[in-house]
């Protein structure tokens, strides 16, 4: 597999990964805002833990994407493995270490 098909790869399963936390951060928003959904039968508490937790998700691969723009580098495997659900936290630590390392050379 070629280095641009790998990446178009990478893209397409980055944007699925940041569509499904959208549309979920879009249930929850509105369950908790006062409309019936799904998760509407949650309590409310765990709808705004949930909240708060897609948030983050979403927010980290954004942050490190407009990171990677304002320094001119490319580096979608780390949007892509900040995006990934549970693993974004480990991605974003291992993301922060890597920009440490080039800032030093």
């Amino acid at each position: 597999m070629t280095e641009d098909a790998a990446e178009s790869v990478l893209w397409v399963w980055t944007i699925v990964e940041l569509l499904f936390f959208v549309v979920l951060f879009g249930l929850l928003f509105e369950s908790v805002t006062g409309s019936e959904n799904v998760l509407s039968s949650l309590s409310r508490q765990l709808r705004l833990a949930a909240l708060a937790f897609v948030g983050g998700q979403l927010l980290a691969p954004l942050w490190v994407y407009y990171d990677l723009r304002r320094r001119h580098d490319s580096g979608l495997l780390w949007v892509h493995v900040t995006a990934m659900p549970l693993l974004n936290v480990f991605g974003l630590l291992g993301y922060l270490a890597h920009r440490q390392r080039r800032s030093a050379e």
